[in-house]
């Protein structure tokens, strides 16, 4: 077992944060920026390790729940650019500023 936040009670970090607000769940519901602004005061190291557990906490997701996930995002996408929220770009040009990325 990682040593950090596994090893401590969860209430010692966070008593006053609940992983879903009261009404449901909103992304950034009252609970969420509590916890947020307490994660805000950990030291670096204590982050460090917060951030290390969220991240695995992802990775646990199934193949069928990142492909539900995946779906949302393109139809939210799709959307996005249907309405002209957001603009298109021909694939050699996306190609060419990746290859550039990683050269």
């Amino acid at each position: 077992m990682r040593r950090g936040l596994e090893t401590r009670p969860k209430a010692e970090y966070f008593p006053d944060c609940e992983v879903e607000g009261k009404d449901g769940g909103d992304p950034m519901s009252p609970d969420l920026k509590t916890c947020e602004r307490v994660a805000l005061r950990l030291t670096t190291r204590e982050r460090a390790q917060l951030a290390e557990h969220l991240l695995a906490s992802l990775d646990e997701a199934d193949e069928a729940e990142n492909e539900r996930l995946w779906a949302e995002e393109a139809e939210r996408r799709y959307r996005a650019y249907k309405k002209g929220l957001i603009s298109s770009r021909p694939l050699s040009e996306v190609m060419r500023h990746a290859r550039d990325k990683v050269a």
